[in-house]
């Protein structure tokens, strides 16, 4: 990989960062783990794809499938959930998180749904940033994202520390 590649893959990590932020801020709080994590598993993943090149699509569209599996499960036993948690949470959470009052409960489901975007958009961040002629492919998942998470988060809340490192 050149040095160009990893300036591209490290420019995505910085916007996933703030994307693990803003996902925080639906719950209310400053930092959740289960998004920081989703970001290490998806950025993993997306590296992944890099170092094997001959990896066709179909296999491409695998790995992000499991990489939003384990960010799930991950987030799901890490806030005290169990994995079926994480099943539940892919499929209701993004209902809760809509349908309860701020700020959202820190429920493992909700945080499960939380870190299954967050991880989905690291890894097609990351996945993407390889691609040189696809100049800002990269920022596409990242800014709807982060569009989807200021829906979401806190009404009036800061939302200038994520839009920093999304804007890096």
């Amino acid at each position: 990989m050149s040095k160009l590649q990893w300036a591209r893959a490290l420019s995505a990590l910085l916007g996933c960062a703030g994307l693990a932020l803003l996902a925080a801020r639906v719950t209310g709080m400053r930092w959740e783990l289960g998004p920081s994590l989703a970001v290490v598993i998806g950025a993993a993943a997306g590296l992944a794809t890099v170092r094997i090149r001959k990896l066709a699509l179909l296999s491409k569209v695998a790995l992000g499938v499991v990489t939003v599996l384990a960010a799930a499960i991950t987030a799901a036993l890490v806030h005290d959930g169990a994995t079926g948690d994480a099943f539940t949470g892919l499929l209701r959470g993004p209902r809760q998180i809509l349908t309860t009052e701020w700020p959202s409960p820190r429920w493992p489901t909700l945080l499960v749904a939380l870190s299954a975007v967050t991880a989905a958009a690291t890894y097609l961040a990351v996945s993407l940033s390889i691609r040189l002629r696809w100049r800002l492919a990269p920022v596409v998942p990242v800014v709807v994202t982060f569009v989807a998470l200021v829906a979401a988060a806190a009404p009036g809340g800061k939302v200038w520390p994520p839009a920093v490192l999304l804007a890096a």
